[in-house]
């Protein structure tokens, strides 16, 4: 049976379904809490740059996102980096820290 030009089986046809969810995501980023205190975030930084999938180059000296050169600047870099790393999944994205939808990027510093 045709209803509108398509037939019925295609109202029910779910294949292009994770495409479409590819174009509606939202897109997050993880970055340190204000209000955590900064010997947490500088333990946070060594922690999480020695996990797989995490590059901390890009907050050393030189690296894309090395300026500002602030604690917490760098740990929203590597927490976020840990968090992509893990899919996005929140629970990759510590208690010290939020989840937002204003892309954190900034000058030569982008963001995954």
């Amino acid at each position: 049976m045709r209803l509108c030009g398509w037939d019925t089986l295609d109202l029910f046809d779910f294949s292009n379904l994770p495409m479409f969810y590819m174009y509606m995501q939202i897109l997050t980023w993880c970055v340190a809490n204000p209000s955590t205190a900064e010997a947490k975030l500088q333990r946070a930084i060594v922690v999480y740059c020695h996990q797989v999938g995490v590059d901390c180059s890009v907050i050393k000296p030189g690296g894309s996102c090395y300026l500002p050169n602030t604690v917490i600047d760098h740990a929203s870099v590597v927490l976020n980096l840990y968090y992509t790393a893990n899919n996005k999944i929140n629970s990759f994205c510590p208690n010290f820290a939020n989840i937002t939808t204003n892309n954190p990027s900034h000058g030569s510093c982008k963001f995954p």
